[in-house]
């Protein structure tokens, strides 16, 4: 296992397009799949101002985020089948984004890590007309990787 500077995250970090997002609540552990960019060490997601996802947040700010690729190796030899993966697990603290030039930052980087080139026409007009939607930041304390084959 490996771990990477904040400035400098694993490549699964930039490139994977869905991580799980761990959050806990009374003892009650929550993971669901969300879109995330990752920008100086920060992880940016969006969605809705409501629902299991937030309340958890709100009442723990503590999570980790998942991400992982894999692709399965077949054989003829059963004891030789295995799966080649890469995968990463940020942990930090995650927090609701009130600033709007960082909220604008934020979904321009979305917008522009899933259909590149789009993030640009997004303005502030634009975002603020989107009241419901809710902007998370997790700030990043530490990063973990693996792969199988190993990195050379």
């Amino acid at each position: 296992m490996s771990e990477h500077a904040l400035t400098d995250p694993p490549p699964i970090l930039l490139e994977g397009r869905v991580g799980r997002l761990g959050t806990s609540r009374e003892d009650e552990p929550y993971v669901v799949p969300i879109s995330f960019v990752w920008h100086d060490g920060i992880i940016y997601f969006h969605g809705s101002r409501s629902g299991r996802k937030m309340t958890n947040l709100q009442q723990n700010p503590r999570v980790c985020l998942e991400v992982d690729e894999s692709e399965f190796v077949p054989g003829d030899d059963p004891c030789k089948l295995h799966f080649t993966y890469r995968s990463a697990i940020a942990r930090g603290r995650a927090r609701l984004v009130h600033d709007p030039d960082e909220r604008l930052r934020a979904l321009r980087l979305l917008s522009n890590k899933y259909a590149p080139g789009t993030g640009d026409s997004l303005t502030p007009g634009i975002v603020a007309g989107y009241e419901n939607l809710a902007v998370i930041a997790i700030d990043v304390d530490v990063v973990t990787a693996r792969q199988d084959p190993p990195k050379e």
